[in-house]
């Protein structure tokens, strides 16, 4: 699910989607979210955490830039589809 809330909703968010999401049946819920409190909300709403593939490495200058953020937020999607989750 594409996370287009504010943090501090990710609890009734991540609650009501993942109770949708029994309610129709699904085998396998998988969500990818690095954000703590979009991480902290899969937790509260019973999820596990798994092994993760993916790893940030930041170029010279997107390093550089980056330093003048107190906090920034980057997501995984890069359009991989199903693939190594």
């Amino acid at each position: 699910m594409d996370v287009l809330a504010l943090p501090e909703d990710a609890p009734a968010v991540m609650a009501a989607a993942a109770r949708e999401l029994e309610q129709r049946g699904v085998d396998l819920i998988v969500s990818n979210q690095c954000h703590k409190a979009w991480a902290d909300a899969l937790r509260r709403s019973g999820f596990l955490e798994g092994p993760s593939n993916f790893i940030f490495a930041a170029a010279t200058k997107l390093a550089a830039l980056s330093s003048a953020f107190d906090e920034f937020h980057i997501n995984r999607g890069d359009g991989d589809g199903p693939i190594h989750l």
